[in-house]
Parts: C-alpha cells; structure tokens; sequence
C-alpha cells in the first residue's frame, strides 16, 4: 500500500468513526467524502492494496455508504443504500459480525438459532427486501442498471407475501411499492396495468389512512394509463375521482402533496383532452402550479412537476392560443431540464421543451426557437437509453422538428432526414404500440414534404397509406385524431390535384370535416380544417350544399378561436389569419341560390371582436325577471373581462382570471338560454330578424371573393335581392386599393397633391363602373332623399363608395342618394329608439389646436368659434391641456353630441392603435372599447384624420375610432378616410352644423342629409380635387 492511498484510507476511516461516535451526519454526507471513498476503490482496482488492506477498504467504503443511507432522506438514500449492500456483500462470507444487522436478511444471514420462521425474524426479513426494493426502484429511477426494475418487483413480492401472510398493518404500503416497481417496466404493458389495479384494488377495502392515500395514488397513474391505452373512459373518470380526493385530503404541509398535486394535474388535463369542458383544463393548470410551489425535497420530482405544468400550458396554449401560457411553458420546461440534463428519464422533457419551442416558433418564426427545438429533439433522442418507452416519441418529436425546417428553408437534407428517422422508429415498434400511430401520421406528413420535393408519385402515395395506418389506429375520442385527419386529408387532397381522382377528394372532404366538427381537437385546428374543406368542395362544385355547410362551419368557428378569454391584440392576430373567409363563405350561398344565408354567413364572421364587446354589455332585464342570481353572476364576470390585458398594465395573473372569467361567461350565457323565452338570448340574429330592424331605404352588403363579387340589397318590403358584380374582381380590388393607400401615404409626407388627386379620381370612376352604377340601377325610386347605407367587405371598406363619380364626371351617388356606412347590418337594425331632438347644452367639443410634436390646427379655434355661436355658448368644453385621455373618456359618456377637432392617427397593421392625439397622448379605438360604457348618443363628429378607416389587416372588423364611437353608442358619427386639411375639415363640421343646428336644437337625424349637400357644394367648387369632399363619410342611422 502505498503511503498515499493509507493516508487516505485513515481519513475515510476518522469520518466514519466520527460519525459514529459524535453523529456528526456532515462528515459522511459531504462531496469530499464520496471523493475519497471513489479514490480508495480506484486504488483498490489499480492493485495497490494487499489482502489485509483490500478487505479493509472495502468494509470502510461500505460503512461510509451506510452512515449515508442513515443520514440522508428518503429520495436521496437508496443509491447509498445499494452502495453499502453491494460492498457488505464481498465481506460477509468472511466477516458476518460487521454487517449491520438491518442488511442480513438481503444478505443471505442469520443469526445463530434465529428460525426463518420467527416473527421477529419475518419482521426483520420484510423490512430489508422494502428497503432493498426502494433502493433498487430509486436507481432505477435515477442511474438504472440492467434488472433493477425486475429486482425490485422480486423484492417487493417476496416482502408482501410475507407481510399478507404475517398480517403485518404495513401490507398496503408495501402493495403501493410493489404497483410502482411494476410500473417501473413501463406503461405500455397493458397486463402490467392490469396487475397493478388488481392487486390495488383486493387492498384498498382494508387499508389504513396512510395506506389508502399511497394506494389511491397508484391507483390514479395505473388507471391513466391504462385508458391512454383502451380509452375506457370509466378508468379516466375513476382516476381523477382519485387523484382529487388524495388532495383534498392531505394536509398543506404533507412532504407527498407536491406529487399528488402533479397526478391530479395530468390525470384532469386527460380529463380535459377526453371531455373539452374548459373547467378541467384551468383545474389541471392550477394544481399542476401549486405542485411547483410545493417544492417537492425529491429533485427530479420537481423537474416531473415542472415538466406536467409545461405541458399543461401548452395544452391551453394549443387550445386557446394565449401566447403567455406558451411563454411560461417553455420557462417550466428549461427549468426542469436546468435540474435533469442529463438524466435518463429526462428525454420526455426534452421532447416536451421542442414542442413547445416548435409552437412558438410556428407563432413567432423566430428561427432560434427552431434551432434550440431541433437541439432539445436531438438531446432527447440521444438521452434515452436502448429499449426506453421515450425513443419513439423522441423520434417523432425530431422528425417534426425537422420538418418544420424544411417548410422554413427548403432544405431537403432535413425532410430526408425525418423521413428516415420516422421509418426506424416505425420499424422498432408492433402496431399496437401506443405510439405506433402518430409515428405513422408523422411519417405521412414528412412523405408528402418529400413528394414536394422530388415530384416521385410513390411518395405522395407511401404518405395516404401511412396517414391511413395512422388514423385508422386512434379511437374517435383521441385528442390527437382530428390533427390526424386534417394532415391524411391534405396528403389526399395534394393527390387529387395532381391525378384529378374525385374518390381522394372526397375521402380528403370526409376527413377535413371530421376533423372541423371533433370537439375534442382545439378550435383552430378545428377552422383551419373546415377552412380547407370548404376550399377543397369549391374546388369540386362551388355552390353545393357541402361547400356552404363547410364554410357555414367555418364562420361559426371563427368566434370561438378569437375567444374572450384573450387580450384584444391576440384575437386581432387570429382574427386576420381568416381575411376573405365571408366574402367566400356568402359568394358560395349566394351560388346557391341561398341570398339570406349569405346575408347571416356575412354578419356570423365580420366584426367579431365587437360583437363580443356587444355581447357582455347586452341588455340582462329579461334574466334579471328570470333569474336574478344569474344576471349578478353575469355582472360580475363583464367587469372582469372589461379589464382587457392589452390596455391594462401587465399582471401576471390576469391572463388566468381573463380566461376562467371567459369560461365562466360562457357557461352562463349558456344557462342563460335554457330559461323560459331566452333560447336566443345574446346569439347573432337571423336574417328575418335582421330584415324586420331595416329602416327605410337600403342597406347594401358588397362582398368580394376570388369565386364572384356580388351585391346583397336589402330591404324591408323585400328582403334580399342580389346583384352580380361582373365588373369588380377580388384582384382588381385589392389592388387598387393597395394603390390609393399608397397615394395617401405619399401625400402625407408632401408627395405631388396631383397625383394624389389622379388616384382618388381613378379609384372614384373604378368604383362607379364596378359597384356603384350598378348597384344603383336596380334601387327604385334612386333620388337625392333615398336613403343607402353601404356594408361593404375586404378592401372597400377602405374606399369611397359613397362618392363615386363616373369617368367624365356626369354622374355621381352623391347627386343620387343620400349616403351612409354600417359596420354591420347589425349594428344598424339594432339602433331604432324612437328619434329625440338634442338640445345644445347636450354638446361635448374636445379641441386640440396645439399636440406636442404634431403640426398646429389653428382652424380648430374657429370650429369652437362656430359651435360656441351656433349654441350660444352653452356647451362643455374641453380645450388644450384639460383634453386628456382620462377627461374624453369620462364626459363622453355624459353627452348626446361629441365634436373632436384634433390629429388622427393611424396604423393600418395594428387598428386597435387608431385613435385621436388628445393632450397627454393618444385616445385609441382599444382605450374607447376598454374605457367607455355603454353610451346612447345621438351624434359624434371627428374633425379628424383617418378616423373611418381601419387597418389591412383585419379589414372587416370595423376598427375605426368612428367604427368605435358607434358601436359603444354613439348613433351617427361622421369621420374621414384620409387626411383633410384643417381649413377643409373646420369648413366641412362648420356648414354640417349650421344645417343642423335650429333654434337652440341639434338635428341629429339629418346629419346625413347635411354632410351630403355639404361634400356636393364642395365637389362643386372643387371638381377636381376629390381628396377634399371625397374623405368626409357617414356612419349610422
């Protein structure tokens, strides 16, 4: 030996008798400890010990590992445990005496007289084959060798043969024990599951507390399990049952509640997944973030526990598409992988953390998040170990990551690559294994990017009989069989369009619907597979009754994937993914021969966030009559979700209480409708409903598709009439109107006004050809006094119908009708109080003459000049630094008429920005939709520019500040749809006011009337200068 390694060996030595003697745990449990103890067995390997120092070093070694397996908790000692049995075993043949007792009978030994069939002898025998169980189940766990799972199983058998048979009161525990040894062999083994459940099931009548609850737990898993793999939903529903009553009964404190929280939180989101109802989903959430909170002792429990609650996020996320619950699953999923990097068991968390950086990339395109997705796929791949349950879903998790950037690059390396690694890991698995079928629909997709690439027919057909494989193994009620559905249908939709065969096409119909109408799949996949559907049927016959129910299918989606439950900027996002599916939707019904489907299928998907504004300020009289504790509960819930997290300072829960406020709203409305008479209470009306609300003249809806531009009129008497629109095109549309946004954006940052003027003119005369003549050839009697109000779609809402003037300037809709806007046919049948005069003291003037770091407006002064004349003074005003944000808001709600003379502001990407420069800042549409209540005003006039038009991006939702103003109450509201300069825009509000303004009375009523002969004289003196009359429109009654 040399004089090293005796050094080291006395050191290690005095620790272990200064345990012992002075139960100084720190000395053994140290890092340094176990260094010297590696070193004294590397030099025992290396040959320096003789025989006399090999059996000292190694009974050293193993009282250093039992002192540990003393000292150390539970989840931290089994390894040291195993560690000492190893060692205690090479020297006990020769010296017995210096093995711990509590390790004979694991050892083989036995106390001289001591009879196996002793109690105390079975007493000590059960318990060493517990501990020696729970050793070999923690390394199984942490650093498995080959056998430890079976070992375990061996041990905890024995031990509970022994204890049935002993009547020992620790039977139940050791029943738990021996269910989770089992399960250690993985889930996939249905007899093992049921194994599980039977001997649970012959223990719980007789079990105490402590072992119920231990029971109960096992119990929960194995019966999750069990129905991922027969989706027998008693199993699902048992489980949960389970897992909730182990919570509700455990104190706060309990060193287990951590793990029981994170069971029920998996076991409720399966829940959720088999069910849809969203109140299991936000229960899953919450528990599964109360287990982090628990910090639970065990290390890589807590990284289970943070993997459960990233997870569960991105559940929501997937379902419900808050960007913060896919933000905050990816920080629990690094997290988790900062505590288990590189364990065994850590390749489900990191195929977890891919796929939720996989989604946010697909939000994003933030190629960083592709990267670090495709670098956690790889780490997971290579994290687990040969014959794992998580190779295959690491494969898949991969292959999909690949994928996604190979539709982001075209690199074809990488669909190879997924292709190949797909087709091994299909080839390592039986058909019956659980993951047997996404392997196949993944394999499917990744064939028909390949097909993409080299054009190879047989490809495209090897991914339809992969995507069949798949789909045909999933049960209907499998969370992930509509996104299977809708990826098989597009592999055969690509081979209908290359082969032409209608029996893919109508297979490709079959699924996409199946996938539009599952209520267990998320309701984006749901529309972006009856979005599909109904493109693919106007492929087929455009105009079929398959085609308008696919696109009915569709419009009625749109509200629930733009749900309440989100900040407004959010559902803006989503809400702009879908441009174009009305005008689609209403051009198939009106093919159809079904004009007043078109009408509903345009009001169904236009204007969607405020209609849900509209909806949580409806009228609740006829619940309150009905149910009294039901109209408070709805209330409350509105002054929730009035508080829109967009507008709001951030707080980190109030995405949580938004979303269960919106679940809870919904729940609601829906026993709202089961009382007597409130079938229909806050749903779209129909059209009848629409039709009875029309006032007199004519409502026109235009709509714009690739498939026919038509003319919807609508009238009382008549109800709908259709005009076809040969004439205008949807590329035509688009770009012309790309055009004129380009000339106003020029014209403001002091472009040639001559060419500004060209474009007006141009777009005018297009608009009088393609829309407008036409339109007002089939109204009888046209006449200066016919009422029209124009409910146009897609790019015309940016125009001018209402001044279309023919090429050489002879005819004109101003000298034809009087002209008005609706954002909706809604929101103009629903406004029909009897008419009221307004008396002057009834009018707000919020006047900006001077914005910091804007050009002055001093013709602002002489529209209050004006107003102060006309109304003898007797107005509210609010001038300079008194207009603030706060101030507006406030008064506006406390008058009948609202004069703004100010800048406007526009941002044609983001709506929700548009607003008024008042002094402290910028009064927006969202400010006015978040801040405003209910109002009944009769006239707002904004003197302003841009302030009735919206953005490109979310044409038909009416996000205007005049759009706003009406629709949180304001009657008639007069706006522009480009800049005006001052000196026109006083010129403009001052001859309307004069017009309407008599005898100390405002005439709301004929501010239409007035606005007309206001922009005819101007056009009078100005022919050729549209871009001063034509800006000026009329919104509302």
């Amino acid at each position: 030996m040399e004089h090293a390694d005796e050094v080291l060996l006395t050191a290690l030595a005095d620790r272990v008798r200064s345990f012992v003697e002075n139960h100084d745990g720190a000395v053994v449990t140290s890092d340094e400890a176990l260094s010297d103890a590696r070193s004294v067995l590397q030099a025992v390997r290396a040959g320096r010990f003789d025989q006399q120092g090999i059996a000292s070093a190694l009974y050293i070694v193993a009282a250093l590992h039992w002192a540990r397996y003393r000292v150390l908790p539970p989840g931290r000692q089994e390894l040291d445990y195993l560690a000492a049995k190893q060692f205690f075993g090479y020297i006990a043949p020769l010296s017995p005496e210096r093995v711990p007792q509590p390790l004979w009978p694991v050892l083989g030994l036995r106390p001289a007289g001591d009879s196996p069939d002793d109690p105390a002898a079975v007493e000590r025998r059960i318990a060493a084959l517990a501990q020696w169980g729970a050793a070999l189940a923690a390394r199984c766990r942490h650093r498995p060798q080959p056998g430890d799972a079976d070992d375990a199983v061996r041990a905890y058998r024995e031990a509970v043969t022994l204890a049935r048979t002993a009547g020992d009161p620790q039977t139940p525990v050791l029943v738990a024990n021996l269910a989770g040894a089992l399960m250690l062999r993985g889930f996939a083994d249905l007899a093992v599951l049921d194994e599980v459940i039977a001997l649970i099931d012959e223990e719980l009548p007789g079990a105490d507390e402590r072992g119920t609850h231990i029971l109960s737990s096992n119990l929960a898993v194995a019966l999750r399990h069990r129905f991922q793999l027969t989706r027998r939903h008693d199993d699902l529903a048992r489980s949960a049952d389970l897992a909730r009553r182990r919570v509700e009964l455990m104190p706060a404190g309990d060193p287990l509640r951590a793990g029981a929280l994170s069971t029920l939180a998996v076991t409720l989101g399966s829940l959720f997944e088999m069910t849809g109802r969203p109140a299991d989903l936000t229960a899953a959430v919450t528990a599964a973030r109360e287990a982090v909170t628990a910090r639970d002792a065990d290390r890589m429990r807590r990284a289970g526990h943070l993997t459960n609650l990233g997870n569960l996020l991105r559940i929501r996320y997937e379902h419900y598409r808050h960007r913060d619950d896919l933000n905050q699953a990816i920080t629990a999923g690094a997290e988790a992988l900062d505590i288990a990097r590189d364990h065994h068991e850590a390749a489900a968390m990191w195929s977890n953390y891919s796929a939720a950086l996989r989604e946010r990339f697909r939000l994003a395109a933030d190629n960083a998040d592709l990267e670090a997705a495709i670098d956690a796929a790889r780490h997971g791949l290579r994290t687990a170990r040969d014959g794992s349950p998580h190779v295959v879903p690491c494969a898949i998790h991969l292959g999909c990551a690949l994928l996604d950037r190979y539709h982001a690059t075209n690199e074809v390396g990488d669909v190879r690559e997924a292709v190949d690694m797909l087709r091994t890991a299909l080839a390592a698995i039986e058909p019956e294994h659980r993951f047997y079928g996404p392997a196949s629909v993944n394999l499917g997709i990744g064939l028909r990017a390949l097909f993409g690439c080299t054009g190879d027919r047989a490809d495209l057909d090897a991914a339809v009989d992969a995507g069949r494989t798949g789909h045909a193994t999933l049960n209907t009620d499998d969370p992930s069989r509509a996104l299977d559905a809708l990826n098989l249908g597009q592999s055969l939709m690509a081979r209908f369009q290359r082969s032409t065969d209608t029996a893919d096409a109508r297979e490709a119909a079959a699924l996409f619907r199946e996938a539009a109408e599952s209520v267990f799949a998320p309701a984006k996949l749901r529309l972006d597979a009856a979005r599909t559907w109904a493109d693919l049927e106007s492929d087929l016959q455009f105009g079929s009754a398959q085609n308008v129910t696919a696109y009915r299918t569709a419009v009625e989606l749109l509200p629930l994937v733009a749900w309440r439950g989100l900040p407004t900027t959010e559902r803006e996002d989503l809400v702009g993914a879908y441009a174009g599916l009305i005008d689609d939707a209403a051009a198939a019904a009106i093919e159809a021969g079904r004009p007043e489907e078109a009408v509903e299928l345009v009001e169904g998907g236009r204007a969607v966030l405020w209609g849900q504004w509209l909806a949580t300020r409806g009228d609740l009289s006829e619940v309150v009559a009905a149910s009294p504790e039901l109209a408070a509960q709805l209330q409350a819930l509105r002054t929730v979700l009035d508080r829109d997290p967009s507008v709001s300072p951030a707080d980190p829960r109030a995405h949580e209480q938004r979303m269960t406020a919106a679940q809870a709203w919904e729940a609601a409305v829906t026993r709202a409708r089961r009382l007597p008479g409130l079938s229909r209470f806050l749903r779209l009306p129909t059209f009848e409903q629409l039709r009875a609300g029309l006032p007199d003249g004519t409502t026109v809806v235009v709509t714009v598709s690739r498939h026919r531009c038509d003319a919807l009129l609508l009238t009382r008497p008549d109800g709908v009439r259709v005009v076809r629109l040969p004439d205008l095109t949807f590329d035509d549309a688009y770009d012309l109107t790309n055009e004129l946004l380009r000339a106003h954006e020029t014209a403001d940052v002091g472009g040639d006004p001559a060419t500004h003027e060209k474009a007006i003119t141009a777009t005018l005369s297009w608009l009088w050809r393609t829309v407008v003549a036409p339109v007002l050839a089939e109204i009888c009697p046209p006449g200066p006094d016919h009422r029209v109000w124009w409910c146009p779609t897609g790019p015309l809402t940016l125009l001018p119908l209402h001044a279309a003037t023919s090429i050489d300037g002879r005819e004109s809709a101003l000298d034809r009708v009087v002209a008005s806007y609706t954002p909706t046919v809604r929101a103009l049948t629903e406004r029909r109080e009897p008419e009221a005069t307004t008396s002057v003291t009834d009018v707000l003037a919020v006047i900006q003459p001077a914005t910091p770091g804007s050009d002055p407006l001093p013709n602002a002064v002489r529209e209050l000049d004006a107003l102060r004349e006309l109304t003898g003074g007797d107005l509210t005003e609010l001038v300079g630094t008194r207009a603030t944000r706060a101030a507006v808001v406030a008064q506006v709600a406390e008058h009948r008429v609202a004069h703004f003379s100010c800048h406007g502001i526009q941002d044609l990407r983001n709506p929700g920005r548009n607003g008024l420069a008042v002094h402290d800042g910028f009064l927006t549409v969202a400010d006015l939709r978040a801040g405003a209540p209910a109002l009944r005003g009769d006239l707002a006039f904004l003197s302003a520019c841009k302030t009735a038009v919206g953005g490109v991006r979310l044409l038909d939702e009416g996000l205007t500040v005049a759009a706003a103003l009406h629709h949180v109450g304001y009657r008639r509201v007069i706006g522009t749809l480009w800049s005006v300069p001052d000196r026109r825009a006083a010129e403009v509000s001052i001859s309307v006011y004069r017009r309407i303004i008599v005898a100390g009375r405002l005439e709301s009523s004929a501010s239409a009337w007035a606005l007309q002969e206001t922009l005819r004289s101007l056009r009078n003196r100005f022919p050729r200068n549209p871009s001063v009359w034509a800006s000026f429109v009329h919104i509302g009654g």
